[in-house]
């Protein structure tokens, strides 16, 4: 995913032999690892501010989406449950999560704050 100002790109690899995020700025080509865990951490999203990287991880048993600072500091996770919530997107204001939950026996689409309060389903 590119960084709000076009200057970096965040992705995942499992160079080290799980999946983890890494930051690359593209002018200098210089690679930063973000994460470091024995699990999958996967599907990596900007912040509209450029500031917090969303992604999804197992790190706990079942996906679940966890925000960090853009240097990969300040990890902090959103959800906690026993369904796979994993692939979310920002809004435009970056106020907003949206995300895809197998909670309710299907797959389906939430929308939660940005700090994983007040989440509610959006599909039926």
């Amino acid at each position: 995913d590119w960084s709000p100002d076009g200057k970096d790109l965040v992705f995942i690899s499992n160079v080290s032999g799980f999946f983890d995020i890494y930051k690359i700025n593209i002018e200098s080509r210089e690679i930063v690892r973000l994460t470091d865990s024995l699990s999958m951490d996967i599907a990596p999203s900007w912040s509209p501010d450029g500031l917090k990287i969303l992604f999804s991880s197992n790190r706990y048993g079942t996906f679940d989406l966890f925000v960090m600072d853009s240097d990969g500091s300040n990890l902090t996770r959103l959800t906690d449950s026993e369904y796979h919530e994993n692939y979310g997107s920002w809004s435009p204001q970056g106020s907003r999560i949206a995300y895809l939950s197998t909670e309710r026996g299907e797959v389906h689409l939430f929308v939660m704050n940005a700090d994983g309060s007040r989440k509610r389903i959006v599909t039926r």
